[in-house]
This record gives structure tokens, C-alpha cells and sequence, in this order.
């Protein structure tokens, strides 16, 4: 079978088939309309006559190669066809299907222009490993349920790394991916970015995204799934999506569902393992919609801000929730946190917080560490009565006793 050359490598080609102006960078304004597969009769299997045989076919002049050499045993071939005004990238191949490279990391990166990428039911993706920024930058790219990107068949028994793999397609509205899984590889861990097991941003800015089929062990081995749905404000079955995110070997989920907007009367939560997560800043940050939750008084959080330097932990974690009106964090261990910057801030609705004595304020690390915990939670009242008087700080972040000269925001739950 045929194998492409790393993702970067096809990149760059096709950037410098449709005439991009500089094919070596990853921002501009890309210029391809459509990618898709091309039959030609008569390959060989010899580039120089297979590429005369696609010329005379084709009528076109530059014709390039996109196989790996050392690991394929058919031939991938490019070109840029003007149908319309628009420019395509065609490709076509001496075998059935063709397998993506392990490095297919930037594959459509950026083709900013492009609006339909066709037959990617003729990848094989047994063997991808690296599948960072595979379709980032597509801006305009059209996924529909009547007109999907082919990604159902995808599978991914290699894959470590999904970072940022959707993000800013803006345009797309639904996908199945029911193939696809993250896997955890130890020997592969490297900065920050190359992880291995890291979702960080994967459908980050995917704004009009509504319909997202996922399988149960799609993020089972992750260990960064940190902004993993950012801003997808318009995603439908909220509850579902988070009845099959698996979160027992995560460390960061800050972020995750940021600005998801979908009214939810009761989000179950029950199902999160957070044993391992040592960030959840963010965590619901702005999801208006959600009206109350269950299961947040099982969350395990002794490792929350361990190793994180002070700067991670539960900042903004509720911030401009305005549709809860309680919150019950009774299991919530805050010893090792020194970053609750807006924990709260916005939770305009919020009257009662339930809480325990091992929900502390350690000294921060960063003087903004406690900055506008509570600010604007003008309905809140502490367990003895305490109304919220403006103070937006930590010294209020503790059971309500004022008996004993120990005000605050939060009541004991009996």
C-alpha cells in the first residue's frame, strides 16, 4: 500500500501547487477550494510515466510525487486542476488506498480557502501517530450531515496526539469521528505542545459544530484534554458528550467546555474520575445554559494545583455561570490550590455554595491568585446568613460563621 509523505511535506505541496504564496509558512490566506481523489487509468508505478500519464490525462503541466519512498509500495501523485475559477487539488495513487504517514501532523493545516475535502475514505490512518493541526486553519471547510468530512472509517490504533486537530474550523457543523481514539504512549512524552495523549484545543473555535458522535474510549489514555471544546457554543447533547469523555488519566481539563451554551436542567458529572486532573481552571466557564449540577460532590480534587507552579488550579472554574442557583463542592480539597482568580465571578443567580473545611486558601504563589473570586455573585448568602457585600476575595471563601468572627460565602452541608 502507499503511504504520503509526512503531513507537512503534502502541505507544502499543495500550497505550492495552487500558486500560495509562501508554502513554507502555516498563516495566510490559502487559495485551494476543494482536495479530492482522482481515478487515472494506466499507472505503473514509475514516476516518470505515471506523471506523463496524468499530464496527457489531465491537461495540467506540474504533477509532483507524495509518497514515502522508504515506506510505500505503490505511488501517490498532486496536482492543481482550475475548475470554475477555483483551484483543486487533485491526487490519485496506483493502489486502493493509500495510509497516512505517523507524522501527518499539518496535513490541511491552514488551507484557509478551502471548502470541500473529499474521499478521506480512502485514508488508511492505521498507522498516524501524530495527527497535530491535521485540519487546523480550514475556516471554511463544509461538514454537514448531509455533505460529512469521511472520517467515520478513521481509526486510529496509534494515535497520541489530537492537539488542536479541529481547531478554528469554524465552519463545520457535524462529525463522526466514532472511530477515533487517543492512545498514551510514555517513551513518546515531550514538551508541552508533542505530549503524548494530548486533545488539548482539538475542536477548539469550532463555533457552528452541533453534531459530534464520539465512541466510549475516545479519551480514555488522555492526559491533556485542556480546551478540548472551546468555545463550541452552538454543540448539542451536552450531557451526552460528557457521558463518554473518560477522565481517569487526564491532568488538565482546564477550559474544556468553555462557552458551551446549551440549557441543561441537570449536568451529570458523576461519571468524571478526577483523581489525576491537578488543573480545572475554567472548566465550565460560561456555559450559561447549565442550570444545575449532579455529581460535582464526588469530585476528587487532592491533586488540583500539584506541580502547576501556582498559576492552574480553579480559576474562572464557574465564572458567568448565570443559570446556577447552588453548587455543592463538599468533597473539594483545595490544599494544594493557589490560583481561584474568578473562581465564581458572574454567578449572578448563585445563592448557596456547599462546602467543607478542606475547601482552603493556600497563600497564592501570584498576588492575583484570589482576584474577583466572587465578584458579582450579588444573590449569594453564606450557610449563617452572610450576604454577599461586594468583598470578592478569599477571606470569604469559608463557612459562614459569624458568630465567631468568621464570615462567609459558603454553608456547611449537614
Amino acid at each position: 500500500m502507499a503511504m504520503f509523505k509526512t503531513g507537512l511535506e503534502v502541505n507544502q505541496t499543495m500550497k505550492e501547487l495552487s500558486g500560495y504564496s509562501n508554502p513554507t509558512q502555516d498563516t495566510g490566506d490559502g487559495r485551494i477550494e476543494k482536495f479530492a481523489y482522482k481515478a487515472i487509468s494506466g499507472l505503473q508505478g514509475n514516476d516518470s510515466g505515471d506523471i506523463a500519464t496524468i499530464k496527457a490525462a489531465t491537461g495540467v503541466t506540474d504533477v509532483r510525487p507524495v509518497y514515502d519512498v522508504e515506506n510505500s509500495d505503490g505511488h501517490i501523485y498532486m496536482w492543481c486542476e482550475i475548475e470554475n475559477g477555483q483551484r483543486v487539488i487533485y491526487w490519485t495513487a496506483n493502489t486502493n488506498k493509500v495510509k497516512l504517514n505517523p507524522d501527518s501532523r499539518w496535513f490541511f493545516c491552514n488551507l484557509q480557502s478551502v471548502r470541500y475535502i473529499e474521499d478521506l475514505d480512502k485514508f488508511d490512518s492505521s498507522e498516524a501517530v501524530n495527527l497535530i493541526s491535521f485540519f487546523y486553519g480550514c475556516k471554511r471547510l463544509i461538514s454537514t450531515q448531509d455533505h460529512p468530512l469521511q472520517l467515520s472509517g478513521f481509526k486510529t490504533p496509534k494515535a497520541t496526539k489530537f492537539n488542536v486537530m479541529f481547531c478554528n474550523c469554524s465552519n463545520i457543523e457535524y462529525l463522526d469521528i466514532s472511530n477515533m481514539v487517543i492512545h498514551y504512549d510514555a517513551s513518546e512524552d515531550g514538551d508541552f505542545y508533542n505530549r503524548s495523549g494530548n486533545m488539548n484545543s482539538m475542536f477548539n473555535g469550532c463555533t457552528n459544530l452541533e453534531n459530534l458522535i464520539i465512541n466510549d474510549s475516545f479519551t480514555a489514555e488522555a492526559r491533556d484534554i485542556n480546551r478540548m471544546f472551546y468555545n463550541c457554543q452552538n454543540l448539542k447533547g451536552f450531557q451526552n458528550i460528557v457521558n463518554k469523555i473518560k477522565t481517569d488519566n487526564a491532568v488538565n481539563m482546564s477550559y474544556m467546555f468553555y462557552s458551551i451554551k446549551e440549557e441543561v436542567d441537570e449536568l451529570d458529572v458523576s461519571g468524571f474520575n478526577t483523581s489525576n486532573v491537578k488543573a480545572m481552571d475554567g472548566l465550565f466557564y460560561r456555559c450559561s445554559g447549565i442550570k444545575s449540577f449532579k455529581g460535582l460532590d464526588h469530585f476528587d480534587t487532592t491533586n488540583l494545583g500539584v506541580d502547576m507552579g501556582g498559576s492552574d488550579g480553579t480559576g474562572w472554574m464557574f465564572s458567568d455561570c448565570t443559570g446556577l442557583t447552588e453548587l455543592d463542592l463538599s468533597s473539594f480539597d483545595t490544599h494544594n490550590v493557589h490560583w481561584m482568580k474568578g473562581m465564581f465571578s458572574g454567578c449572578t443567580n448563585l445563592v448557596t455554595i456547599y462546602a467543607s473545611e478542606n475547601f482552603v486558601t493556600p497563600d497564592p504563589i501570584y498576588g492575583a491568585g484570589y482576584d474577583y473570586v466572587f465578584n458579582n455573585c450579588t444573590n449569594l448568602v453564606g450557610g449563617a446568613g452572610t450576604a454577599y457585600n461586594g468583598n470578592q476575595g478569599r477571606e470569604y471563601a469559608r463557612i459562614d460563621d459569624p458568630d465567631n468572627g468568621r464570615p462567609g460565602y459558603f454553608t456547611a452541608k449537614s
